[in-house]
């Protein structure tokens, strides 16, 4: 959530890529200076560093100098670092705009409510759950909690709290007032405000999303099952506290792996629709069709990470193929996508904007 918090306070947010591992082996292993050029690393190169340019701002910074390695010293790094810079030279005129329907809210405050250890969840959330969100061919903003007043929520037809477990009796009131309006979906992403930061308890996080749950005891990992689609995630470990959803009013959407327990389940209220997850959402097709069924435009249904903003679209595949594209002007491209791809794509025209970066390395003779 720190890019675009960062813009709400009226500052730029810079990464630095600076990640030379493969670069490293290659250069070790290089026989001469010109083969230290790895086609698997070209593309990871080019997402990191087109990205960040796409939501603020970007530098290289090479740690291979101090062992006379070099990382990015080689003629297709080089051009290819040319050709980002002119496109993106072009884009400073270009006013930035958000083309995000979903909002991700996350959480620095739940850090100090969570073991000092690591858990079933700790990792889970912060890696694994939202890269699958990210391959589900939607496009999202990250903020943070305290953050959620300055947005514009008109543009999210989806708003998913995916860390918040304390939130302030402020915080409670503007979701219920503001933010579950509007037809909106809210996704809570396990036990969402479970606690105000001096009491913890069920019926905080009952009162915020309307939906009825009950304390369960697990002794063994939970398994996550939806139905619609197909898909089954079973976490490293109990996820402890552990809740399960018994409103009659709410539709089920997964269960207690090999149990008829409801763990994910959606009720419609007059105002908005809330998804109340008791186990934290995993699955790139379950993402993609929660996300679908709350409005929001799905570009790319195949797994690649897809990300628009400001009229310029990436594609990042690792197993390339035949896809289909569809813009949000109605405009649908068929490409066919090399494996471990980067494709920059102007996001109205379906015009390419970056050539690839090629596979084979050109000999010197």
């Amino acid at each position: 959530g720190i890019v675009e918090s960062a813009a709400l306070h009226g500052k730029l947010w810079f990464d630095e890529m600076d990640n030379g591992e493969l670069a490293r082996r290659v250069c070790h292993d290089a026989v001469r200076y010109l083969e230290r050029y790895d086609a698997d690393y070209a593309p990871v190169l080019r997402r990191s560093v087109v990205l960040p340019l796409m939501r603020g701002g970007v530098w290289y910074y090479d740690f291979g100098i101090r062992e006379s390695l070099g990382w990015f010293d080689d003629p297709v790094y080089l051009q290819s670092i040319a050709d980002e810079k002119a496109l993106f030279d072009k884009q400073l005129n270009v006013p930035h705009k958000s083309e995000a329907d979903v909002l991700y809210v996350w959480s620095q405050e739940s850090y100090y409510y969570l073991k000092p250890q690591s858990t079933p969840i700790s990792s889970n959330v912060i890696d694994h759950s939202i890269e699958e969100a990210l391959r589900s061919g939607t496009v999202g903003d990250h903020i943070y909690d305290f953050d959620l007043d300055k947005v514009n929520l008109d543009q999210y037809k989806a708003v998913i709290f995916m860390n918040s477990y304390v939130l302030s009796p402020e915080q409670r009131k503007f979701i219920r007032e503001k933010v579950a309006q509007n037809g909106r979906t809210l996704i809570y992403n396990y036990l969402t405000g479970v606690t105000d930061g001096e009491t913890i308890g069920l019926p905080l996080t009952e009162k915020l999303s309307g939906v009825k749950l009950a304390l369960q005891n697990a002794t063994e990992p939970q398994t996550l099952h939806f139905t619609d689609p197909e898909s089954e995630f079973t976490f490293k470990g109990v996820v402890e506290p552990f809740a399960v959803i018994t409103d009659p009013q709410a539709e089920p959407l997964a269960t207690l792996g090999g149990r008829l327990d409801v763990v994910v389940a959606r009720k419609n209220f007059p105002t908005h629709t809330a998804v109340y997850a008791t186990l934290p959402v995993n699955g790139t097709d379950v993402f993609r069709k929660l996300l679908r069924d709350a409005g929001c435009h799905v570009y790319n249904d195949r797994n690649d990470f897809t990300y628009v903003n400001s009229g310029i679209m990436l594609i990042h595949s690792l197993d390339g193929g035949q896809r289909t594209i569809r813009l949000r002007n109605g405009k649908e491209l068929n490409l066919t996508l090399p494996e471990k791809s980067n494709t920059v794509l102007d996001a109205n025209t379906g015009e390419v904007l970056l050539k690839e970066i090629p596979k084979t390395y050109p000999k010197v003779k």
